[in-house]
C-alpha cells in the first residue's frame, strides 16, 4: 500500500512539474515575443525619425540582422554556466559594432538624430531599470 502511494504522488508530482515547465517555457517564449516586436518598432521608428532612403533602410536592415544573428551564435557558443558579465560583453561588442557599421552609412543629419534616439534609449532603459529595482524593495 506504501509503495502504491509513492508511486502515485511520484506520478502526481512529475506531472505537475510537467505542466509547470510547459506553463513556463510557453510564458517565456511569449514574453521572447513581446520584446522582439518592441524592438522591430523601435527600430521601425528610428528609421522613420532618421528618413533612410531605400538604399539605406535595406543597408540598416542587413546591418542589424547580421550583428543579431553573429550575437546570438556567439551567445550559443558559451558554455552553459557562462556569467552575466560575460553576455553582456557580447552583446556590448555586437552593438558597438551595428552602431559603427550604422553611422557609417548616414549623412552628418541622420547620424545627429541617430545618436539623440539612441542616448534617449539608453535613458529610457535606466529610468526603467531604477523603477523595476524600486518596485522589488517594495
Amino acid at each position: 500500500m506504501k509503495n502504491l502511494n509513492l508511486k502515485f504522488f511520484t506520478a502526481l508530482f512529475a506531472g505537475f512539474m510537467l505542466l509547470n515547465l510547459n506553463g513556463f517555457s510557453q510564458g517565456r517564449s511569449k514574453g521572447n515575443g513581446e520584446a522582439k516586436a518592441k524592438m522591430e518598432e523601435r527600430k521601425s521608428e528610428l528609421k522613420a525619425k532618421l528618413n533612410l532612403d531605400a538604399k539605406q533602410s535595406e543597408q540598416f536592415d542587413e546591418i542589424t540582422k547580421r550583428n543579431r544573428t553573429e550575437a546570438k551564435q556567439k551567445m550559443q557558443s558559451l558554455p552553459a554556466d557562462a556569467s552575466q558579465k560575460e553576455k553582456r560583453e557580447i552583446m556590448k561588442t555586437y552593438l558597438e559594432k551595428a552602431d559603427a557599421e550604422i553611422i557609417a552609412i548616414l549623412n552628418a543629419e541622420q547620424q545627429k538624430i541617430y545618436k539623440e534616439e539612441k542616448e534617449k534609449m539608453k535613458q529610457e532603459k535606466k529610468e526603467n531599470a531604477k523603477s523595476k529595482r524600486a518596485g522589488k524593495t517594495m
